[in-house]
Order: structure tokens, then C-alpha cells, then sequence
């Protein structure tokens, strides 16, 4: 088997992992808010989004380190660098949760509700539990071992998911016994993750190694602030609307200023694998060029697997949009329309690049110039339109020039011309195939008028799919080789473990 597929098996199996986090997050969400009232599950959502957001911080961008440090030192060093690594990750758990113990009162008060008060101190030991299980899919990912990712994660989360919906369904549907379930099922997690993270270095004896914990903190503490730059460019324009526009606009902006699910999925799979791969192969800050070729085959899998997804959902964003939460929503897909196109772009993965350089600290000044700009430039928008759709299309725009000057610098750093890394050609083919077919099953199903939604839908998918497979067999794109040939190789055990 190539390298090109063994590493289209690796970028599949954390893709299967990924999706299994969506799957299992999608059904928790969806039976949760049937089961507790509006409250109760306001509540449980609240807390969510605490822990969630306060993670970025406490974790200290640790589980990062792993993709960047393992394919540079030993085994041995590796089974002791990720023993110490998970010991700082259980401290700062503990300081998490105590901060979520004392601090209790005061979010609750922020939040104008009472009842997170006893949820918090209930969820408080979670973080304990559940911070030292991280960074597993950089350990496996450095060892090329991700089909181990992809069974970790599957056990993890639909044994979580009963742990926190059984109890709930037969003995309390409260926000209480939802808490309660997930402190069970992340004692579970725990146990787990710590066994999947020995697999690896099993019948190897630890040695120290030349890393030390301020190169750690060296290279995790600015990826830290990135990750915080990034939430300020991504909640500016959701502060603007809802401060500026009301609910109701917030809500159909909520609603429809999303990407597609699978987007991220496959370009977070592409870069989980890159990072390790380029962090091992940069010698003297210059990267291997079988590397780089590796990264443009990257980015042409990704564009026939995306680029159909979002030429779709553009041209059918208002049936999208309607099927899923009812005509109410119909200006949702405005907002959906928008910020898919984003899609089109992204798909060019420039942080495993930083991050396997070791570039952490050029990155993190990006994203703090763009916040920066973001919030300004809005605030601007605001005051010369004050209208809703000029924030989308400005953040939109934003993020698309941030991709822009990301790409420029990863040209310097790679020391490339910038057509020597984007396939422009390629994309450009596909993009205008994906187009074409976009287009003439619109035109089909306005002519059939079909009155559903969910049918114009369905319908406009099985045309888009046959008119796009029909016409690639003259252009030899040949989108179904990026999915199949993975699954046959895994199927043939060619799997490298």
C-alpha cells in the first residue's frame, strides 16, 4: 500500500472517531431536550457551555503538545513525557473544578440562574476526571495507531451517552440526574483513556528525555491564546446581533450562521495527521518536500469531498434550513448561504503547518490582529448599514482574508511559491463541476414543483449526486475514490498498526 493511502486509512479512521463525538452529541442533544422541560435543559446546556468554555483555558493547551513533541524523541521518552503531561493535566483538573466549587454562586448569578449553583457543584469533579484523558488523539495520531482513536471513542461516548440518558429516562428527568450520569460515565472515561494511552509505550520502560516543561509551556501556552483570539473573531458577530438586532434576529442568525458538520470533521481528521507528520519530517525549519506533496494531495482529497457539500447546501440552503427547524426559520438561510461559502476556503489546512514547525507563537499573534480587527471593523459596519446580513458577510469576509494571509505565511515558512502549494487548476475544476451540478438540479426541481421542503430536498440531493457521478466519468474527478479506496484497504487489513 502507498503512503498516500496508508495515510488516507489514518485521516479515515479519525474522520470514523470524529464522527462518532458528532453522533453521539447529536442523540444526547436530541433526547435530553425531549425528556427535561425547557428549563431544566436551559440549565444543563448553560453548564455545558461553562465547562466548554473555560476548558481552553484550563487545560493550557497541553493536549496539543503531544503531535508536536512525540515524532521528535523516543519511545521511552515518549512513554514518560506523556506520564507527566497527564499527571500537569489532572492538577489543573483539580484547579478547574475547584474553581467551578467556589465560583459556583457568582456564574450562577452572571447567568440569572439560581439553579446552576447545585449543578455546577455536582459537575465540579468532571474536569478532575476528564482533563487527564486528553490529548489521546495526538498520541495516537504521532504513533499511527488512529484505528485505536476511532475504537476509544466509539466505547467512550455511547457508554457516556447511557450514563447520562438512562438515568434521566427511568428515575428523574432532571438537570441534576443528567450531571450526575455524566460524573459516572467520565469516571468510566477516565479508566479507559488511561488504558488506551498505555497501548502505545506497553513493555516499554519510561527515560527522561531532552523536553522539558518549559518548552512545553513554551509551545501551549500560545496556542492557548489563539484558541481564545479565535473565540473573540467567532463571537463578535453573535454579540453585535444580539445586542444590536434582538432575538428574534439572533435566533435565525444562530440558526443558519453555521458550517457544514462534516467540513469539520474531515479537515480537523486531515490536520490531526498532518501535524505529527510535519512536526517529524522539519529538519532545521525546513520541511521535507515528500511533505508537502503530501499536504497538496491533502488539499485536492478534501476539495472533492467538500466542495460537493457546500455547492449543495448553497443551492439549497432555504429548503435546508426550513426542513430542519420549520418555515419560521426561512431567513436562517441567508445566514446559512453566507457562511458556508466559507467552506470553500477553509478546507486549506495551514495550522498543522504552524503547529509542526513550532510556529505557535506567529499564529497566536494572527488571530489576536484579526480579533482585534473583527471587533472593530463590525462595530463600523454597524453604525454605517445596521443590518444584520452586513455582519454576516463582513465576518464571512474576515475569515476568508484571515485564510488568505495564514496561506501567505505558510508559503514564506515552506519556502514555496504560493502555485506550487494550491492546486489552483484542480480546485477550479471541481469547483466549477460541483457548480454546473448545483445549478441544473435547482433548475429540475423548480420545474417539477414539488411542494415540500423535506422532498425538494431529498429530490434535489439524488439529482445533484447523479448529474455530479454521470459527468465525472468523462472528467475523471473521481470523487468516490476518496472515500472507497480507504475502506477497501481496511478492509483488505492493510492497515498499519
Amino acid at each position: 500500500m502507498t503512503n498516500s493511502n496508508n495515510h488516507s486509512v489514518q485521516v479515515f479512521w479519525v474522520a470514523l472517531s470524529s464522527l462518532s463525538n458528532l453522533v453521539m452529541a447529536i442523540l444526547s442533544t436530541a433526547i435530553l431536550s425531549r425528556i427535561l422541560d425547557k428549563t431544566e435543559y436551559g440549565t444543563y446546556r448553560q453548564i455545558i457551555y461553562v465547562y466548554s468554555s473555560l476548558l481552553v483555558i484550563f487545560s493550557a493547551g497541553l493536549p496539543n503538545i503531544f503531535s508536536y513533541f512525540l515524532p521528535k524523541i523516543t519511545l521511552e521518552e515518549g512513554k514518560q513525557l506523556t506520564f507527566k503531561v497527564t499527571l500537569l493535566l489532572l492538577g489543573l483538573g483539580a484547579l478547574f473544578g475547584l474553581f467551578l466549587y467556589i465560583g459556583a454562586p457568582a456564574i450562577a448569578k452572571f447567568y440569572n440562574n439560581n439553579a446552576m449553583q447545585d449543578g455546577l457543584r455536582i459537575f465540579f469533579i468532571i474536569p478532575v476526571l476528564l482533563l487527564p484523558t486528553l490529548g489521546i488523539d495526538g498520541i495516537f495520531a504521532s504513533y499511527r495507531k488512529t484505528h485505536l482513536l476511532a475504537i476509544f471513542n466509539i466505547i467512550n461516548k455511547l457508554v457516556l451517552l447511557l450514563c447520562i440518558i438512562v438515568p434521566v429516562y427511568l428515575l428523574e428527568p432532571t438537570c441534576t440526574m443528567a450531571l450526575k450520569g455524566w460524573v459516572a460515565g467520565s469516571a468510566f472515561t477516565l479508566i479507559l483513556a488511561l488504558f488506551f494511552k498505555n497501548i502505545p509505550f506497553k513493555n516499554v520502560r519510561p527515560v527522561q528525555g531532552s523536553v522539558n516543561f518549559r518548552q512545553v509551556f513554551a509551545y501551549s501556552i500560545p496556542l492557548v491564546l489563539a484558541s481564545i483570539w479565535g473565540m473573540a473573531i467567532r463571537y463578535a458577530d453573535q454579540f453585535y446581533i444580539s445586542h444590536f438586532f434582538g432575538t428574534e434576529t439572533y435566533a435565525e442568525f444562530m440558526n443558519g450562521f453555521i458550517e457544514i458538520p462534516f467540513a469539520a470533521i474531515i479537515t480537523g481528521s486531515i490536520a490531526t495527521i498532518l501535524t505529527p507528520l510535519i512536526s517529524g519530517t522539519t529538519t532545521d525549519n525546513i520541511l521535507h518536500q515528500k511533505t508537502i506533496q503530501l499536504w497538496i494531495e491533502a488539499l485536492k482529497k478534501s476539495a472533492l469531498l467538500l466542495y460537493p457539500l457546500v455547492t449543495f447546501f448553497i443551492f439549497f440552503g432555504f429548503d435546508t434550513m426550513t426542513t430542519v427547524y420549520s418555515e419560521k426559520y426561512y431567513n436562517s438561510g441567508h445566514y446559512f448561504k453566507i457562511n458556508i461559502f466559507l467552506n470553500y476556503f477553509n478546507i486549506i489546512m495551514f495550522s498543522p503547518v504552524f503547529y509542526g514547525m513550532g510556529k505557535v507563537r506567529l499564529y497566536s499573534n494572527l488571530h489576536l490582529i484579526f480579533a482585534l480587527l473583527a471587533l472593530f471593523i463590525v462595530f463600523i459596519l454597524i453604525l454605517i448599514f445596521n443590518h444584520p446580513f452586513a455582519i454576516a458577510y463582513l465576518s464571512t469576509a474576515i475569515q476568508v482574508m484571515f485564510i488568505v494571509v495564514s496561506v501567505w505565511l505558510v508559503k514564506d515558512l515552506l519556502k514555496q511559491k504560493i502555485t506550487d502549494l494550491i492546486p489552483f487548476g484542480f480546485l477550479l475544476m471541481v469547483l466549477g463541476h460541483t457548480i454546473f451540478a448545483g445549478f441544473l438540479s435547482e433548475r429540475i426541481i423548480r420545474l417539477l414543483e414539488i411542494q415540500s421542503d423535506f422532498f425538494r430536498l431529498i429530490g434535489g440531493g439524488v439529482i445533484f449526486i447523479s448529474i455530479l457521478l454521470v459527468s465525472d466519468i468523462l472528467l475523471k474527478l473521481n470523487y468516490l475514490s476518496v472515500v472507497l479506496n480507504p475502506v477497501k484497504d481496511i478492509l483488505k487489513r492493510k492497515v498499519i498498526v
